[in-house]
């Protein structure tokens, strides 16, 4: 057995994706199957050394394979996975640079990760709108545990005392870690179990749901900026918070990196296969969402209008609040008039009533 024949065999016995409980009886996964072992079987292994079998081979499970979290090393250890991105690092501070001009009050500023752009809280208060920025969900995540819960607290107790009508979550240039105190802010603004994932194999610990305090629950709009770099968690975030009422989605499809999660290393006769456990389903508008495609946009834009885009619709939702209030208001003054007229013409004496009914 070659060492094509020895990767392909590995990866087809251990991706999550090919080996889920309905996958036998899928005809696009056997497709896909029979798709990357047809490209193996084009390698040409005589006139190759082994680094550039794995070089060729890294290259076809790009192609072929639909998980970006498989990375394929070398003997040296060296990733010959290509960067799932478009471009090969996400913008510096994208999910702050737009709040340099703005006039927000209360900016609370956590540092989770040391010597990283620090998480942002803060309150745009003409449209008494709460502005929260996560650059990235990564880091060590049991030495941020104080940090993460001083991060939940400070943003129901912003919620509360600004009354925020609106929230824009900006997750652009995140591209994951852990972000599982998202699904405890999306539980407590709605206090129901919010999903992860639609399915999950092996089963996923679902957080229970617990009873909330009502001041917690947020009935406004939300709006969600995602790019292209959203990866992993980043995407298990957008996923979650999109699952709450009145939750829009702006920006670009995020990068389609969200199977993964728990991977593993498998020792290979030259190099290592690493490769995630969990196989993941989410749907969409009923639509899937699919590896490497990722979560399409409700509301598409380039990463660099989708703050702008946010609040222009928020501007909109505010001139709409408006003009109901108005309406609402010259309904009720008519209803008012035309009662007091009736009212008048009742209390005055029959003849006259009749005189004025002529």
């Amino acid at each position: 057995m070659t060492l094509i024949d020895k990767y392909r065999d590995t990866i087809i016995q251990n991706l999550p994706e090919w080996n889920h409980s309905t996958a036998k009886e899928d005809l696009v996964v056997q497709e896909q199957i029979q798709a990357f072992k047809n490209a193996c079987a084009q390698i040409d292994i005589i006139n190759s050394s082994d680094d550039e079998l794995l070089e060729k081979l890294a290259h076809i499970v790009e192609q072929y394979v639909p998980d970006n979290h498989i990375t394929i090393h070398d003997k040296d250890g060296i990733s010959l996975r290509k960067n799932p991105f478009k471009h090969l690092s996400p913008p510096q501070n994208l999910a702050t640079q737009d709040l340099n001009n703005k006039d927000l009050i209360s900016v609370q500023k956590i540092t989770v990760q040391p010597n990283k752009t620090p998480w942002l809280i803060g309150t745009l208060k003409e449209t008494n709108t709460g502005i929260i920025a996560i650059p990235s969900f990564g880091g060590d995540i049991q030495a941020q545990e104080k940090e993460r819960k001083t991060f939940i607290k400070t943003f129901f107790k912003q919620k509360s005392l600004h009354k925020w009508e609106h929230i824009i979550f900006d997750f652009r240039g995140n591209t994951g870690g852990d972000s599982e105190l998202i699904r405890e802010l999306a539980e407590r603004m709605c206090n129901q179990t919010i999903r992860y994932a639609d399915k999950s194999e092996p089963a996923e610990i679902l957080t229970p749901c617990l009873s909330h305090s009502q001041s917690d629950i947020f009935k406004g709009h939300i709006f969600i900026l995602q790019d292209e770099y959203n990866a992993s968690a980043a995407e298990g975030a957008v996923f979650m918070l999109s699952q709450l009422q009145n939750s829009k989605t702006i920006g670009t499809s995020t990068s389609g990196t969200f199977q993964g999660g728990a991977c593993k290393d498998i020792q290979m006769p030259i190099g290592t296969l690493t490769i995630g456990t969990i196989y993941r389903e989410r749907f969409k508008n009923g639509k899937p969402i699919k590896e490497k495609e990722g979560i399409p946009p409700d509301i598409p834009c380039s990463s660099e209008n989708a703050f702008n885009t946010a609040l222009m619709h928020i501007q909109e939702i505010k001139k709409k609040n408006i003009s109901k209030e108005l309406n609402a208001y010259c309904i009720l003054h008519q209803i008012i008039t035309h009662t007091h007229k009736e009212t008048k013409s009742s209390s005055l004496p029959i003849y006259k009533r009749n005189s004025a009914g002529r």
